[in-house]
């Protein structure tokens, strides 16, 4: 269960911007929080590449 604890952790975050008051224009912009070298390692053995998709797996 270490792995899995260790890779839930990690989490998306999206960021709304908006460009200026004046415009009703925002974008969104995913982030993954930052990993730690455990996370990476169990990240990269159960063959998660983009870590953009960690919310597509269920814990």
């Amino acid at each position: 269960m270490e792995p899995l604890e260790e890779i839930s952790k990690s989490e998306l975050i999206k960021y709304k911007v908006k460009f200026s008051k004046r415009e009703d224009r925002t974008q969104t912009f995913p982030k993954v929080t930052n990993t730690t070298p455990p996370q990476r390692k169990y990240i990269s053995m159960v063959g998660i590449r983009n870590q953009m998709s960690l919310k597509k797996f269920v814990w």
